[in-house]
């Protein structure tokens, strides 16, 4: 009887992983394909992207702040940081926290003002 029982627990669930593991291979056949179809960002295109990001934080971004507005991973982030990052428009600073923070100089000054006030 325990082996009629085992078998008949057994030939339930066989199927069920079976169709269980077809699922997740077609999700990841789905995901791999929109991966491919997806148009590529030209280093530039991030750059710009970037841009628009720290403005929107009024010049000074983390990398957090970064790869969470932009949908990448920390470690893209940061490289794309360190890509716009010369010392000039784009400078590294140390918040007393110790947290690093890139600020976007142009962006958290402003504009010049054109009549002078």
């Amino acid at each position: 009887m325990m082996h009629m029982m085992g078998f008949s627990l057994v030939s339930m669930f066989f199927p069920l992983a079976l169709l269980a593991a077809g699922g997740i291979g077609l999700a990841l056949y789905i995901r791999r394909r929109r991966r491919k179809d997806a148009p590529r960002l030209t280093q530039g295109d991030l750059q710009a992207r970037i841009f628009r990001v720290a403005r929107e934080h009024r010049g000074r971004l983390t990398v957090s702040q970064a790869a969470a507005d932009l949908g990448m991973s920390p470690g893209d982030a940061e490289a794309l940081l360190l890509s716009v990052s010369d010392g000039l428009r784009v400078k590294t600073e140390v918040s007393d926290q110790g947290l690093l923070y890139f600020e976007f100089t142009e962006l958290i000054e402003g504009p010049p003002n054109p009549s002078g006030l």
